[in-house]
């Protein structure tokens, strides 16, 4: 959207150089928009260049996000397999699950937050899980 806004803005220069330079002869307008041209080449090279940089921002974040959610879940699998559920439970928090959304969406809420430190509290609590048997 600020790609639009930024040829929004170039269209409206070149029509007020249009209307200044219509008074002039054509040569003077020729010259002008001669001059005009590589600033809108740059800014649409701009514009792609931006919107490349977000595609690749967009693909590290769904792979960060695979990876994190992938090691959580074997992490989380083995402590289960060991016996310690209290690291199995923090493996698969919320905490995690907000990393993940921190990557893959690329935002974040209050309520993640609190949810992780509710998870965290509730795990941390005198008597949480029952012992391995």
């Amino acid at each position: 959207m600020p790609e639009e806004m930024e040829l929004g803005r170039a269209e409206e220069l070149a029509l007020s150089y249009a209307k200044e330079w219509a008074q002039l002869p054509p040569q003077h307008l020729r010259v002008a928009l001669k001059s005009l041209e590589p600033m809108l080449l740059r800014q649409h090279e701009l514009a792609l260049m931006r919107e490349k940089n977000r595609y690749r921002l967009d693909l590290l974040g769904m792979i960060a996000g695979f990876i994190v959610s992938l090691a959580s879940i074997g992490g989380a699998i083995t402590f289960g397999f060991r016996g310690d559920y209290w690291m199995a439970g923090i493996m698969l928090s919320p905490s995690v699950f907000a990393v993940t959304k921190l990557f893959v969406l690329r935002k974040s809420e209050k309520g993640d937050i609190r949810q992780s430190g509710a998870a965290l509290q509730a795990v941390t609590q005198p008597g949480g899980p029952p012992p391995a048997a």
